[in-house]
């Protein structure tokens, strides 16, 4: 277990475990995430779920063997049955089923092209939806171009990051030249981001070309960050960029990152920027993994005034646990 953060390794929220494209109808897949083995599986109508991995009659894992009829998931070692609630419907040798023969299901929603899973330290039910994300449509946009890291952090230290201007400007400094602007919006479970940035990127580095722009980064919780980012340079061209950060265990994160170019050239220019894209952002996420692999996490920063908005984020993401031992004003700033 890990034991770098002062809070849970698992947070509460929404968080991504499979691709929509992953599981066919009657597809069976096993996961570990937060701590559990796990099982999702599409039943033949077309609705996915996920239970907690193991039968409660003699422990064997459904996602090895196990086989989708109907609206229910079979276990592969006595055959028996359940439903989408989890609970277990049919035993093939028997015409009583126990009223506890039950599996633990975790709310599942299926949206963006992602399956969604959320979590919940004590089991609620979840208390915000997830949106679809307004900028991206597959008419405008290209395919998203995934890839992804395991990385030994939290999700809040990475979505950090996102607020911290000041690392980018250290750390990154081959990407971005100044930020003359950054601007913060709460609203309840999704917190906003912009940022105005001078760009080095290296697309129009090659060419001695300056480019400025606009980032808009929107957190859905502690799990899904969306960044839509306008370049303006000699040409203007747009980016969506999916953060998809899913802890496993105490220990590590799966981390995935999918971008998207807006379809304003022909189909060569485009998809060489949307690899240019993905090339910058995977070169920057490489820098900052020796960081997040080995730093320590702060309870009580000391912090300068342009540290402002990591000092908001910190309040904003302790809605995520139910039990927060450091309160947001004890963090120091000078």
């Amino acid at each position: 277990m890990n034991t770098r953060f002062p809070f849970s390794a698992f947070p509460s929220g929404w968080f991504r475990v499979a691709y929509s494209d992953e599981l066919p109808l009657g597809g069976v897949k096993p996961l570990h995430y937060f701590g559990k083995d796990l099982v999702l599986f599409r039943t033949e109508y077309g609705e996915t779920q996920v239970f907690d991995a193991h039968c409660p009659h003699l422990g064997a894992h459904l996602g090895y063997g196990g086989r989708v009829n109907g609206n229910t998931i079979q276990c592969p070692f006595h055959g028996w049955c359940f439903n989408r609630q989890g609970q277990c419907v049919q035993i093939p040798y028997s015409n009583k089923v126990p009223p506890k023969a039950k599996i633990q299901s975790f709310p599942v929603c299926e949206v963006n092209g992602l399956i969604m899973v959320y979590y919940h330290s004590q089991s609620e039910a979840p208390s915000w939806q997830m949106p679809e994300f307004p900028e991206w449509n597959p008419q405008d946009w290209t395919p998203f171009l995934r890839k992804s890291w395991k990385i030994r952090t939290h999700p809040q230290e990475m979505a950090e990051n996102a607020m911290d201007t000041a690392h980018m400007l250290h750390l990154h400094g081959q990407s971005f030249r100044a930020i003359e602007k950054a601007e913060f919006d709460i609203k309840g479970t999704i917190l906003v981001h912009r940022l105005h940035p001078k760009y080095r990127l290296s697309i129009f580095r090659e060419l001695g070309i300056d480019a400025g722009g606009l980032v808009e980064i929107s957190c859905y919780g502690l799990g899904i960050q969306v960044s839509y980012a306008q370049v303006k340079a000699a040409v203007e061209f747009h980016t969506l960029t999916l953060f998809l950060l899913t802890p496993i265990d105490g220990e590590f994160v799966d981390v995935h990152i999918l971008v998207s170019t807006k379809n304003k050239f022909n189909k060569a220019i485009t998809y060489i920027l949307r690899s240019k894209s993905m090339a910058e952002i995977s070169h920057n996420l490489q820098q900052d993994i020796p960081i997040w692999e080995n730093k320590i996490y702060r309870s009580q920063p000391l912090l300068s005034e342009a540290d402002r908005a990591i000092m908001q984020y910190r309040r904003w993401a302790q809605q995520f646990y139910s039990h927060v031992p450091i309160k947001s004003q004890e963090y120091l700033a000078v």
